[in-house]
């Protein structure tokens, strides 16, 4: 009796357990599919109330009549609870980003932080990297390098977000010197500068002219 007669039980097991896990996965991608495409139907309102409040903005100074003005009171509650019902969405990352940027026009720079935290995620996709660089940055002007340069490796670890990284860096090198780190906001703003591949000039400039910048203060002991 060779092997296949032998096991044959064993094997027809495992083809159908490998069968079924196949369909619950298909099954759980077509559920996630479809929980993102409601998530997204769910936000068009926002979407619509939030540009509605932009063409408010822009066009505040000339007085031009917009319509009806938007409720931002309203509009901050709608988008927490949104957040709230929408969890591990693309749709409620924006409605995260959204919220941070009404917060930080009203100088709520601690409460945008604390939403952009709450809808952070380990996804690769785009949004991600939206929310972790307005973080990252929040937390550099708020004098928290230490915790912004972690945040950004976050989104260095990223191969999607590659075309990212020259700015990242040049940012965290930033961060780097206001920790008093000179030699390592160095290192990484020369290699920046040497990249030469097409796409990547004008990070090389912008580099080349921060890493002057900080070899001048330190000459000058500052």
């Amino acid at each position: 009796m060779n092997f296949m007669e032998k096991n044959w039980k064993t094997l027809s097991f495992v083809s159908i357990a490998l069968i079924v896990l196949g369909l619950a996965a298909a099954l759980f991608s077509g559920q996630a599919e479809s929980k993102q495409k409601k998530a997204q139907e769910s936000f068009a309102n926002l979407q619509a109330q939030l540009n509605q409040l932009k063409e408010q903005q822009s066009t505040k100074e000339t007085q031009a009549p917009v319509g009806s003005a938007v409720d931002i009171v309203k509009l901050k509650k709608d988008l927490e609870d949104f957040i709230s019902k929408n969890p591990s969405t693309v749709a409620m990352q924006m409605a995260g980003l959204a919220l941070s940027d009404i917060l930080v026009s009203e100088k709520n720079n601690t409460e945008a932080l604390a939403v952009l935290k709450k809808v952070e995620s380990n996804e690769s996709v785009l949004s991600n990297v939206l929310v972790l660089k307005k973080q990252a940055q929040l937390l550099a002007d708020a004098e928290q390098c230490k915790e912004a340069i972690a945040t950004w490796d976050k989104v260095l670890k990223n191969q999607k977000a590659e075309f990212t990284y020259a700015d990242i860096q040049i940012k965290q090198a930033l961060c780097y010197q206001k920790l008093n780190e000179n030699q390592k906001a160095e290192e990484i703003l020369v290699r920046v500068k040497n990249n030469k591949t097409e796409g990547q000039e004008q990070s090389s400039l912008e580099a080349e002219k921060v890493l002057r910048l900080i070899q001048f203060n330190k000459a000058q002991g500052s």
